[in-house]
């Protein structure tokens, strides 16, 4: 339970509240550890920053007497490597509760720190997945009388501006715990607290960024408004709380907005008229399956169904708008049906009349769209755009330029006359 009164004693209010307690040789050694954080990472980006101010802040509690001066210094590390214990079984019903809630907030701060700083190259981030690794972590860590794992904000942030790009930052950073645990332990004794959290503060505060509520602002302002009463509450009341909240919010906006975990996108045929109309699902048991197998067979009929559509052109229609809940699942139904036409085709037409409104998370699904097909040498298109959604699209860069670059038509004849026009690219 110390963990979560932790978290919820890290707020301003705790801060602003312990403003007479503050010992000036602490507040000096922040200030100047916070300075030289910040012009090394200016001026000297090569240099680690961070390397410097804990070996600056070491020797100057080991010969400058800093300690007699009110610095506080870190808890006393053990030396050696922890052994290996049965959990106490009959603590788990006192602590079920509390864990429980950590356990919510640790997998939400994880798959929240990873997709924020997911670099666009890279994959989606599968909650599915950093479930499981969470388990699991948590499972092992207890026979060691581990913390609960999470992906946080601070480390990752500390991560990052230390070059880290991979998973192999996380096995260095592993063998270099293992190391200090095993050889330099007492010498990060005299680690003062202020050094510590400097470098958390510097690291935390460059994921803070601004531009993305005023993006928000401009995009959508329920959006806007969850974000920003979440920060404040994150501020005032806690992580924990502030959590609770954005979730409760999130559930809210998905029951009024109606909002399905399903794809949300069928192909396109030409009907006799001249027209486009969309393919018609079956009713066989297949249709309703979600083995693997079904699906495999549900992609292939609608591959086939595109067949002689357009040639090289993939005609999608959403039957009904994207919102958080069903952006995924209809990114992937999208490329799933373009990885299994065959051959690949040139461009992917989605037709968009039914989106009535956008968000950050449905652009950024989309952009992930474009970046994914581009990758198999498919252009995306987007087809008659409502005029509203169009104009708070516009805020965002990509699609701006996705706009500027010819690929948002009023229609599907034109868009499909767009990508026909376009010279072939070598594959």
């Amino acid at each position: 339970m110390r963990y979560v009164e932790v978290l919820q004693e890290r707020t301003l209010g705790s801060a602003f509240g312990s403003l007479d307690q503050a010992v000036p040789a602490t507040v000096a050694l922040s200030a100047g550890s916070i300075a030289v954080l910040l012009v090394l990472g200016r001026v000297a980006p090569k240099v680690p920053a961070p390397l410097v101010v804990v070996a600056a802040g070491i020797l100057l509690v080991a010969f400058a007497g800093l300690a007699d001066h009110g610095v506080a210094v870190i808890e006393p590390i053990p030396p050696g490597l922890p052994l290996p214990v049965l959990p106490d079984l009959s603590l788990v019903g006192p602590l079920l509760a509390g864990a429980s809630a950590i356990a919510i907030m640790a997998f939400l701060e994880t798959v929240s720190v990873g997709r924020g700083v997911r670099r666009p190259e890279e994959p989606q981030i599968d909650p599915d997945q950093e479930l499981l690794a969470n388990g699991v972590a948590a499972v092992v860590g207890a026979f060691f009388r581990a913390m609960p794992p999470a992906g946080g904000f601070s480390q990752t942030a500390v991560s990052l501006r230390a070059g880290a790009r991979s998973q192999v930052a996380g096995l260095v950073t592993a063998t270099l715990a293992i190391l200090v645990a095993l050889f330099l332990a007492p010498v990060l004794d005299d680690l003062p607290q202020a050094t510590l959290g400097a470098m958390v503060v510097v690291a935390t505060v460059s994921l803070i960024k601004v531009g993305d509520f005023v993006l928000l602002w401009r995009i959508n302002r329920v959006e806007f408004a969850v974000a920003a009463v979440t920060t404040a509450i994150g501020l005032v009341a806690g992580l924990l709380p502030a959590v609770g909240v954005g979730v409760a919010f999130t559930l809210l906006l998905v029951l009024v907005l109606r909002e399905l975990d399903q794809p949300r996108v069928v192909p396109l045929v030409r009907t006799p008229q001249g027209g486009w109309a969309p393919v018609e699902r079956g009713t066989t048991p297949d249709d309703d399956a979600t083995d693997a197998s079904a699906v495999t067979r549900e992609v292939d009929r609608e591959a086939a169904l595109e067949s002689g559509v357009a040639p090289g052109v993939l005609v999608l229609h959403l039957d009904a708008g994207l919102y958080t809940a069903n952006t995924r699942p209809t990114v992937e139904r999208i490329l799933a049906v373009a990885r299994a036409s065959s051959p690949t085709p040139r461009a992917v037409v989605l037709e968009a009349g039914a989106q009535r409104g956008i968000t950050s998370t449905v652009l950024d699904g989309l952009m992930d769209l474009d970046r994914q097909l581009a990758g198999i040498g498919c252009t995306l298109v987007l087809a008659r755009v409502p005029a509203t959604t169009f104009t708070a699209a516009q805020a965002s860069p990509w699609f701006a330029a996705l706009s500027a670059d010819g690929r948002v038509l009023p229609n599907v004849d034109a868009a499909v006359a767009a990508v026909q026009a376009l010279p072939a690219t070598p594959r």
